[in-house]
């Protein structure tokens, strides 16, 4: 047996371009992966807003085709019974999916709608917020820049830079 004398040289560790051809592979992956699930999330969200939308302004245009006159609240949505015996015209106030919240901006115009007196955007916080002066809901969106309170506070939740996915501010929903 004869044993070589030599010692053998091992190298320990990575060299600079092994550690950073890593990490830009680590970060390729991150964002393949990261990514599609933000946009999964907020298309869930978009489509619950849609919904909420669509369910509120529903309950709105049947309010008014089965009693003649614009509901005053969205609370007596709540709690007027629909005329065909169905039940309820909403069965609750749906959250904002952005702000787990019941904050939504109204529109409203006068009773006499023959006049048409728009009294514009309001922001409303609860669905027992009444309108005054007889006036009735005709829209109901996500508040933007700038929404009033009914107490004349103003208040902001969205503005023009919260956009969809498809570039359309929520508020133009």
């Amino acid at each position: 047996m004869s044993f070589n004398s030599k010692p053998h040289s091992i190298q320990a560790g990575l060299t600079l371009l092994e550690v950073i051809f890593a990490t830009a592979l680590l970060l390729v992956f991150s964002l393949v992966i990261f990514t599609p699930q933000e946009i999964i999330q907020r298309r869930q969200a978009e489509y619950e807003l849609k919904t909420a939308l669509h369910d509120m302004r529903g309950a709105l245009d049947q309010f008014y085709l089965d009693r003649g006159e614009r509901a005053t609240s969205i609370y007596s949505l709540m709690t007027i019974p629909r005329k065909d015996g169905g039940g309820f015209y909403l069965r609750n106030f749906p959250l904002n999916p952005f702000t787990a919240s019941t904050q939504w901006s109204i529109r409203a115009t006068d009773a006499d709608e023959a006049a048409t007196i728009d009294l514009g955007w309001t922001f409303i916080c609860s669905p027992q917020a009444t309108l005054p002066l007889d006036a009735g809901i005709i829209n109901i969106r996500v508040p933007s820049i700038p929404a009033t309170t009914l107490s004349g506070v103003a208040s902001c939740v969205f503005d023009d830079n919260f956009v969809s996915l498809n570039g359309i501010p929520y508020y133009k929903w």
